[in-house]
Parts: structure tokens; C-alpha cells; sequence
């Protein structure tokens, strides 16, 4: 119902058959395959919608989403060494989808924006309120209830004024944007900086998924593996 409300934007496309999909696969009990789910969802946009592989705008949300799947989990374990779940959650999300996303809007304008993390850690829990209550107000106008409607679209404008101050603060902010240029050597050099960090991340949390599994191999080993004998002899306590 909200993706009809809104323009045919590519990333408004892959949201809603990401969604479909999710939501078929939970209720099949298939499990959430979320990479294939995803690789689903561009094959079928792009045969139904050739013109998105064009769109900057879809291949942003791919990307983001790709950062999320991919590299979101293993930066989510490293940053719960030193915080909570739900702030390495939160915090994992922008930093992972603002990284990858820099070639793309390096070749797109030029340049990349160095707020992107704390902005889109504000506006996050933002959105949704913004959303539900835009919905609800829609709701309350078709029920005949203005008076409910209106006090819908006064709690969603308050949101939307929050986004817009975090994206406006973030825009105007020292040094911001930096602007190397959208050259080939910039994009390239950006893309190669991009893949050697989720490369570490990944290298980094393969390690320490390899030292805990020893560690914990060592703890059951000795209380599950059998003794052995020589005939004819005492058993040892």
C-alpha cells in the first residue's frame, strides 16, 4: 500500500518485491535466504523493468542492500566486542552501506559525503514514524476521521522536519562534501580502497570465528573423546 503511494522509482521497485519475496518465504517456512532473495528480486526488476539498469537510484538500493547482507554481519560481531547488540545494529547498517556506496555516488557526482553515517543514524528511527503515520492518516481520512487524520500528519510532519534537519545539518557541515572528482582514477582508486576494508572486515572475523570454534573444540574434546586402553591393564582414573 505504500509503494503505490509512491513514485516508480527503482528503489521503491526493490523494496516491494524484496518484501514480497520476504514475506512469501516466511510464510512457506523456507527460511530468509536474504542474498538469493535479493538476486531474485534484481533479475526479476530488470526482465520486467530493462530501463533500471540504467537507474542510479536502483543501483544505489542494490548496492546498500548487497553491504547489508554481506558485510553488515561480520562488522555487527566485531562491534559487539565493545557495545550492545542493538547500537552495533543501528551503528553496522549506515557504515556498511555508506562504504560501498561511495564509487557510486563518486562516478554519479563527484563526490562523497562525510556526514553520511551520523545523518542516517538519526533520520533511521525517523523514517518509520514518519511512514506508519502518513499510513494512518490515509487510514483515518478514508474512515472519515479528520480530526484523528490531522493529528497523524502533525506526528509524521515532525518527523519528516527531523530528517530533514539531520540531512541539512549534515550537508552544511565543515568540510562537507569532499569532492575528488568523478575521473576514472578516483572512481577506480575508491572502488579498490572499498574492496580492500570489506576484504579486512571479512579476513578479520573469519579469524576470530576460527579462534573461538578452536577454543570451544578444545573445551568438548577432552569430555567426549573415548580412552583407550592396553588389554590385560588397569584403567587410570
Amino acid at each position: 500500500a505504500y509503494a503505490m503511494l509512491l513514485d516508480s522509482e527503482g528503489s521503491v521497485i526493490r523494496s516491494l518485491a524484496m518484501g514480497l519475496l520476504g514475506a512469501y518465504a516466511m510464510l512457506r517456512g523456507s527460511g530468509r535466504q536474504s542474498l538469493a532473495a535479493l538476486q531474485t528480486t534484481v533479475l526479476m526488476c530488470l526482465l520486467a523493468a530493462p530501463h533500471l539498469a540504467v537507474d542510479m537510484g536502483f543501483a544505489l538500493s542494490v548496492t546498500a542492500t548487497s553491504a547489508l547482507i554481506l558485510l553488515g554481519p561480520p562488522l555487527i560481531r566485531l562491534l559487539m566486542r565493545v557495545m550492545p547488540v542493538f547500537c552495533a545494529e543501528m551503528l553496522a547498517a549506515p557504515i556498511v552501506a555508506s562504504l560501498w556506496c561511495t564509487p557510486l555516488i563518486l562516478a554519479m557526482s563527484g563526490k562523497v559525503p562525510l556526514y553520511s553515517v551520523p545523518a542516517n543514524l538519526v533520520a533511521a528511527p525517523l523514517a518509520p514514524l514518519s511512514m506508519l503515520a502518513g499510513l494512518a492518516a490515509l487510514g483515518f481520512m478514508l474512515l472519515g476521521l479528520p480530526t484523528a487524520a490531522d493529528l497523524c500528519l502533525r506526528a509524521g510532519g515532525l518527523a519528516a522536519q527531523g530528517i530533514e534537519w539531520a540531512a541539512h545539518t549534515a550537508a552544511h557541515a565543515p568540510g562537507n562534501p569532499w569532492e575528488p572528482g568523478s575521473n576514472v582514477p578516483a572512481v577506480v582508486c575508491s572502488a579498490l580502497c572499498v574492496l580492500a576494508l570489506s576484504v579486512a572486515l571479512w579476513w578479520v572475523d573469519a579469524r576470530r570465528y576460527r579462534a573461538v570454534t578452536h577454543r570451544q573444540y578444545l573445551r568438548v574434546v577432552p569430555q567426549t573423546a573415548p580412552s583407550y586402553q592396553r588389554p590385560n591393564q588397569p584403567a587410570r582414573s
